[in-house]
C-alpha cells in the first residue's frame, strides 16, 4: 500500500516528534517522498526525514485554516490527477499518534471492504483519501476559512458520494458512517498543547447552513443524546435515495468550489471548462469565489 503522509503542525515540535516516532514504529520507512510537513509557526524542529513546507505567509498569531492546509497537502502529495504520485494521501494533525498495529488493521479493512475514504477522529485528525475518492469528492471547501465545520462538510460529501466506500469515525454518534470500532487507528496526544485556540466562527456556521440548509445542519449538530444517526439525517435531507449503492449525483449536492485548475493540466479530463468567472455567495459573507459545478 502506497500512502503519502501529510502532517499540518502549528507550534507543536514535541507532538510532531511523537507522531513521527509512532509512524516510524508502525509504518516503517519515512522520507522526503512519503512524509510531508506543512509548518505554520516559527517554533519548529524537523522530526526526522521529511519534506518540510514552511507557510511563511501565515503570521504566527493567525488562526488556523485547515481546509486550505488540507488542500495544500493533497496538491503536494498527489501532484496531479493525470498521474498521481501516490495511491493514498493521509491528512494528519500533529497532535495525534498512531496506535500499534494500525497499519495491519487499516490494510485489512480496505482489502475486505474496498473503502476509498477513511476518517479517524475525532473530526479531521487523520483522513485517508484514495486518489479515486478525491476525484469524486474534489477539494475541501476553503470558504471554511478557520478551524471548524470544514470536516462536517467534507465528511458529509464523502458519505453521500461514496456511500459504500467511506468509513467515518466522526465526532459522536450523529457523524459516524460505517465505522467499525475495531479499526482503532489513532489517539490524540493529551499534553503539551500548542497554546493555539480558535473559536468556532459564526460566519462559517452561517455558510454551512446556507450550503446545506439551516434545519438540516441544526438536526446534525444536536447533542450526543438528542442526535439521530447520520443515515437518518441524510435521508431526511435528501429523501429516499439509494445512498448505499450509487449515492447521489454531484449536481444534486450544494455547489462545490475548486481553487486549483492547474491540478488537471495537460489531462484529457481537464476540468477548467467547468469554471465560472465569479459567484457571489451573498448574505453575511460577501466573498467572491471561483464556482465549480
Amino acid at each position: 500500500m502506497d500512502i503519502c503522509f501529510c502532517v499540518v503542525t502549528y507550534n507543536q515540535p514535541i507532538q510532531l516528534k511523537r507522531l513521527y516516532k509512532s509512524l516510524r514504529a508502525t509504518w516503517g520507512k519515512l522520507n522526503e517522498q512519503n512524509f510531508i510537513v506543512i509548518n505554520n509557526h516559527p517554533n519548529f524542529k524537523k522530526p526526522g526525514r521529511a519534506r518540510v513546507l514552511h507557510n511563511n505567509l501565515r503570521p504566527p498569531q493567525s488562526v488556523g485554516y485547515l481546509s486550505r492546509s488540507w488542500n495544500q497537502g493533497i496538491l503536494h502529495s498527489l501532484g496531479n490527477m493525470k498521474a498521481p504520485k501516490h495511491e493514498w494521501v493521509a491528512l494528519i494533525q500533529s497532535d495525534v499518534v498512531f496506535r500499534p498495529g494500525w497499519k495491519e488493521r487499516f490494510e485489512r479493512h480496505v482489502q475486505e471492504n474496498g473503502d476509498l475514504f477513511v476518517a479517524a477522529g475525532p473530526g479531521d485528525q487523520a483522513t485517508f483519501i484514495h486518489h479515486y475518492a478525491f476525484d469524486r469528492l474534489g477539494w475541501w471547501d476553503e470558504r471554511f476559512s478557520a478551524i471548524g465545520y470544514q470536516e462536517f462538510d467534507y465528511f458529509l460529501r464523502a458519505a453521500i458520494t461514496l456511500p459504500t466506500k467511506a468509513a467515518i469515525e466522526g465526532h459522536h454518534v450523529n457523524l459516524v458512517w460505517r465505522w467499525p470500532p475495531s479499526l482503532d487507528l489513532i489517539e490524540r496526544q493529551a499534553t503539551d498543547g500548542s497554546g493555539h485556540t480558535s473559536k468556532l466562527n459564526p460566519q462559517l456556521l452561517a455558510h454551512l447552513m446556507r450550503k446545506w440548509g439551516e434545519g438540516f445542519v441544526n438536526s446534525a449538530c444536536l447533542s450526543y443524546e438528542q442526535a439521530p444517526r447520520f443515515a437518518e439525517i441524510l435521508e431526511e435531507r435528501f429523501g429516499p435515495v439509494n445512498m448505499r449503492t450509487n449515492g447521489l449525483f454531484k449536481e444534486k449536492l450544494p455547489l462545490e468550489y475548486n481553487w486549483y485548475p492547474h491540478f488537471y493540466k495537460d489531462d484529457p479530463s481537464d476540468r477548467t471548462n467547468q469554471y465560472y468567472d465569479y459567484t457571489i455567495i451573498g448574505g453575511d459573507l460577501e466573498i467572491k469565489v471561483h464556482g465549480f459545478n
